[in-house]
Parts: C-alpha cells; structure tokens; sequence
C-alpha cells in the first residue's frame, strides 16, 4: 500500500526505479516528504474507517445480545409449556437490597431458574458438596464464582463478556446520579414489584429527564409483568397516567422476612386477568425481562436524583438503549430512557 501511494503520488503506479544519481545516491529512494505525505494519507484513511468500524462491532454486539435474549425467551416459553402456563419465581439479582429478605438463588437469577434447560447449570446440586445449591442464599463470592465458571455464556451481555466480576461505578451529573456497571454477570434482568406502567411518570409527577431520540422524553413505553404475587410496596406503588393507582394482584402475599416463606414460592401465570387490569391491549406490550447492561433508567433515588445506567451503551441510530424480553416472548430494542425501574 505505501508504494502503491508513493506511485500515485509521483505521477502513476509504475514502480520503476529512478537513474541513478550523478553524485552516488542510492536509485530509487523514496524523499522524506514522499514519506510523510503517505503517513498523511494512512492516518487519515484511519480516521475516517475507525469509526465505522467500532459502529459495526457495536452493532454487531447489539444483535448477539438480541440474539441471546431470544435464546431466553424461548426458554421462557419452554417452562411455560411445561408448568401449565406458570413461571418460575423471580425477583431480581438486586433482591436483597430491595427488602426482598435475601431470597434463594433460584429466584434471584434467571439462568438457575431456568437450570433444568441447560446441561451447565441442570449440575448445580452436584458440585462442589453442593455449594450451589439453587435453594440456598448466595453471597457475593458464590454468586461471582458461579457466573465466572458455570453461567450459561447467553446470560452474560457481549458488550461486557469475560471482563472479570461484576462492579458499579456511580457519580453525579446533573440532573442523574449515574451507574456504569462493568464486568461479567448476569445481565437480563427482571422486576421485583410490578410497578412500571406505560406513560407512567415519577412520583414527583414531573416527566423524566429524556435523551437522544425520544419522543415523549424519558416516560415509560411498556408496562412490565413481574414473575411473582408479592405485594407491591408502598413506596413502590405505581400510577396510571390519569393518576389512578394500579390495583394489586389478586391474593398477593405481603414480602416475606426468610428463604422459606411459601411467598418466595407463589407461582404466577400471566393471564388476561393483567391484561384487564393493567389497561392493556396485548401481551406484546408488557416487558418482563431485559438487558441491565444497556442503557436503562433506575426511578428515584435515595439522593435525591433520578438513576441513569450505562449511557450510549446498546447505541442505535435514536440513542442509547436495551434488548427487553416482552410476555409474548417477542424481543425488542427500547429506548433507554423509557425503560427500567421506574
């Protein structure tokens, strides 16, 4: 390629040598100014093919996280056919801190939930004395031992794969408090209370602060269906935009205080009954899972400033956003302001 420029340059792609020179010089050497202007040029080629080469890995990450949340929602759909209709408990790799009472492992990440579907994790009860057991409350070092060796690889987004154990940075910028979350963890993540409705708005009533792209900035898109009949907190109630509460599920049971109490093991189906009372059309507008490591929103914070994770990350031409799982085991990319835990 140097040559070839250095040709261009002199007049033509000929490379044929020059006559030697009258004072001994060597035949066909290139001047410095040859070599700069073709440096030049390179570093300018550079310029303008990087970009579009980390927008095409970009994209190309973004459908492999799509493509593994189809892998999950067909797993969903799989333990549905099995179980009548049902899903498993789930609250949320987060639980704990949630007042979810510390909640055994089975209902805290999907991938054991789902472990009967995979030959990795169907293992768990038989390894290591039975460290893994699904029934038992992981702490920090067995949940990043687990999803470091035993994981299922589709559970883990590509944009952060195989960059050692999870970890959250957070800082301030008006008006967010913001959250990058690094490493390999578990990424699909599911709500604890149903209390994402769409067009909602903060408790505050004021909109959300909105990004790039989005109409109706930063209010809620899709109402979620969470996998649980717990009751809803009540600083977690949600509002209709008309400013009515949503009503609780039928025979929900109040949030229990340990790993045995039968509400970590109330069973839900998602039924028309949500559809009557969540006011919706379809199930292909509720969500139920999505991707933690995209662009998501995090709802009031205890600072006092609305919660903003990984920004631009999951980027699409309207901005940074997320793979979500929808009930009808459809998957779709949002908006990151206009999805999370509202």
């Amino acid at each position: 390629m140097p040559y070839l420029l250095l040709g261009l340059i002199r007049g033509g792609v000929s490379m044929r040598r020059r006559p030697p020179r009258a004072h001994g010089g060597v035949a066909g050497a290139f001047t410095l100014i040859e070599l700069l202007v073709v440096v030049a040029i390179i570093s300018a080629l550079a310029a303008l093919l990087l970009p579009s080469l980390a927008r095409a890995r970009s994209q190309a990450l973004n459908a492999c996280c799509k493509a593994n949340c189809k892998q999950i929602a067909t797993l969903i759909a799989a333990y549905q056919a099995d179980e009548s209709g049902y899903v498993p408990v789930m609250f949320n790799y987060a639980a704990s801190v949630l007042n979810a009472s510390n909640p055994p492992a089975r209902a805290c990440w999907l991938s054991v939930a789902f472990r009967k579907y995979d030959q990795g994790t169907a293992r768990l009860t038989q390894i290591d004395g039975g460290r893994f057991d699904p029934e038992a409350v992981w702490d920090f070092a067995r949940k990043n031992d687990y999803e470091a060796r035993i994981m299922p690889p589709q559970y883990a987004c590509p944009f952060q794969r195989d960059k050692g154990p999870g970890s959250q940075k957070v800082r301030d910028a008006k008006p967010f408090r913001l959250y990058e979350q690094t490493g390999r963890f578990e990424s699909i993540q599911t709500w604890l209370w149903e209390n994402v409705i769409a067009g909602m708005t903060p408790r505050s009533g004021a909109e959300w602060p909105g990004g790039p792209g989005a109409s109706r900035k930063g209010v809620a898109k899709y109402t979620v269906l969470t996998w649980n009949r717990v009751k809803v907190q009540p600083a977690y109630v949600a509002m209709f935009p008309n400013g009515r509460y949503v009503p609780s599920i039928p025979d929900a049971l109040p949030v229990g205080s340990s790993p045995s109490d039968p509400s970590k093991r109330a069973y839900r189906r998602w039924t028309d009954g949500d559809l009557r009372r969540l006011k919706l059309t379809s199930f292909s507008v509720a969500t139920v899972a999505f991707c933690a490591q995209g662009e998501h929103m995090l709802g009031d914070q205890p600072s006092g400033r609305v919660g903003r994770a990984n920004v631009g990350s999951h980027r699409t031409s309207a901005g940074g956003g997320t793979n979500a799982i929808f009930a009808d085991t459809h998957v779709e990319w949002v908006l990151g302001t206009r999805i999370g835990w509202w």
